[in-house]
């Protein structure tokens, strides 16, 4: 897989999960969930501060948009109503 920061994604399957985030410079990444936990397996843990992820001070879900009360509410709702019976590894 091409992981250059310009490279364009391929297709998704249907059942494919998938995360895509816009950054700074407008570009669009995607990210294959599944390949990510597969590459992640081997990885060491590593703890980190959560004031150490910048990602949190940013506008990163909604893509432009103004994060209203009602934007927040609805990808909350979303959170709560992912299947966490899923082992990842």
């Amino acid at each position: 897989m091409d992981l250059t920061p310009n490279a364009v994604a391929p297709p998704l399957k249907s059942n494919q999960q998938h995360f895509a985030s816009r950054g700074d410079d407008g570009i669009k990444r995607v990210w294959y969930t599944e390949q990510l936990w597969k590459h992640a397996h081997s990885l060491p843990i590593r703890e980190i501060t959560v004031e150490s992820i910048a990602a949190l001070d940013r506008n990163t879900w909604f893509f432009g948009k103004e994060p209203t009360c009602r934007l927040v509410t609805e990808h909350t709702k979303r959170i709560n109503n992912a299947c966490l019976t899923t082992r990842l590894f």
